[in-house]
Parts: C-alpha cells; sequence; structure tokens
C-alpha cells in the first residue's frame, strides 16, 4: 500500500518543519521508531525509516539553504545547548533558582491550567493504563515520556514549555475516559471505582 509510505515521508517532512524552529520536538523520533516495532514490522521499520529520513534531510536541507547551514542551524543549536546546561534564573513558588529545577515545568503546567484539570488529564493518564492498554497507548506514551524527560532534564524552564506535551497527554487522557465508560452497561469493578473516582 503506497498510502504508507506517504505517511512515513509526512512524517520526516513534519519533523523537520519543527526541528529547523527548534530542537525539542527531536526527541519524537523515538515514538516514530518504536510504532513499526510495536507491529513488530521490521521491514517497514527499515522502509519507512529511510524514507523518512530521506525525506527529512531533503526539507531540512532546503528550509536551511537561505540562511546558511551554519549561520542558521549550527548557530540555533549551539545556543540552545550552552541555555540549557547554564540555565537562568527563574521565580517559582516564591523561591528563587538560579537554574530551573527538574520539577520546574510540571508547577507551571499546574499554574498555566488549573488544578482541576490537571486532575482531569492525570485520572485519564492513569485510566488508559488501566483499561485495555494497546499499542495505541504505547505509542502515544513513548512520544508524551520523551518530551517529558527531555524537558525536566534541562536546565531551562519557561512558563510555556509544558505546551509541548499537552496533545499527546491529552490524547492518552481522552483514551483512558473513553475505554472507562466503555460499555455503558455492566462496568466491571474497575470501572465502576474508577467513574466514583472521576
Amino acid at each position: 500500500d503506497r498510502r504508507r509510505w506517504l505517511w512515513a515521508a509526512a512524517s520526516g517532512l513534519l519533523l523537520a518543519f519543527a526541528v529547523t524552529s527548534k530542537v525539542t520536538p527531536a526527541v519524537v523520533v523515538l515514538a516514530i521508531i518504536a510504532l513499526p516495532m510495536l507491529f513488530r514490522r521490521w521491514s517497514d521499520l527499515l522502509t519507512g525509516g529511510l524514507i523518512a529520513a530521506g525525506t527529512f534531510i531533503v526539507a531540512f536541507v532546503l528550509l536551511y539553504a537561505p540562511l546558511g547551514f551554519g549561520r542558521g542551524f549550527l548557530h540555533m543549536l549551539q545556543f540552545q545547548s550552552e541555555h540549557s546546561a547554564t540555565g537562568h534564573t527563574i521565580r517559582l513558588l516564591g523561591h528563587e533558582y538560579q537554574s530551573a529545577p527538574w520539577w520546574a515545568n510540571f508547577v507551571y503546567f499546574a499554574q498555566g491550567t488549573s488544578r482541576w484539570l490537571v486532575l482531569v488529564l492525570v485520572i485519564g493518564l492513569v485510566a488508559a493504563f488501566v483499561f485495555r492498554p494497546d499499542r495505541l497507548v504505547a505509542y502515544l506514551a513513548i512520544g508524551l515520556g520523551s518530551q517529558v524527560v527531555f524537558l525536566t532534564s534541562s536546565h531551562v524552564a519557561l512558563g510555556h514549555y509544558y505546551y509541548a506535551w499537552m496533545p499527546l497527554l491529552i490524547a492518552l487522557a481522552g483514551i483512558g475516559f473513553g475505554r472507562a465508560g466503555w460499555p455503558a452497561q455492566h462496568p466491571g469493578r474497575r470501572q465502576a471505582l474508577f467513574r466514583v473516582a472521576a
């Protein structure tokens, strides 16, 4: 089916668009690589990986050609690496830190949404792993986990960084709530307890 190779090319293209503006989305490649591995389709991993990598390289070069590779991408990479290594002073929960603690993005997440929304999303996330977890949940979890680990390991944290993990977190929470409420009749003990908690 040629359509699946179009999806491989699209993933490489979109990843190039994301990485050329900020390095952070590069960690999502772990989820892209994991997808065919979850289905044990090793030939698709090789073929799709080559297509995605080729598309990524072509798009990456074309996007940075007007700026110059050294002046554009390498400057961005150097600046972000140095910034991440040295960090910057932030004020968080009434205290001043010379560099962002690992939990800073979680505080910004709670402040930028609300405690109630955080609670709802966490309940939905847990439900996704409790009620019929499958390859889709694993795929989204790998993407979410890679983003969270990358951002919490950095010495830099800004109030909007948690936006990066929100789409995957919301998707997992939605799956969790959807599966916890199905079937509509005769819920099991775990589903009944989850509904009461929610």
